[in-house]
């Protein structure tokens, strides 16, 4: 379990602990992300859940999350 793990890092390590990440999952561990960066922790997700204000208000296969328009719209801040 990582909770914010890319949280006030460089970029740099950043990308040092996505790649950990996702040679954890390689590996067959599951790996579960609590992250404010929300399209860096589906991109390499099967699964996501949103929460607001404390409560599962969705959840569904990640790739869906991240391709669903209403749902960036209101959860991903994108258009």
């Amino acid at each position: 379990m990582l909770d914010e793990p890319t949280a006030a890092l460089s970029p740099l390590y950043q990308q040092q602990i996505i790649e950990r990440i996702d040679s954890l999952r390689a590996e067959g561990i599951t790996v579960l992300i609590v992250e404010q960066n929300a399209r860096l922790s589906l991109a390499r997700s099967d699964r996501g859940y949103i929460l607001a204000s404390g409560k599962v208000v969705h959840t569904s296969d990640a790739q869906h999350i991240l391709t669903d328009p209403e749902i960036g719209e209101y959860f991903l801040g994108s258009h």
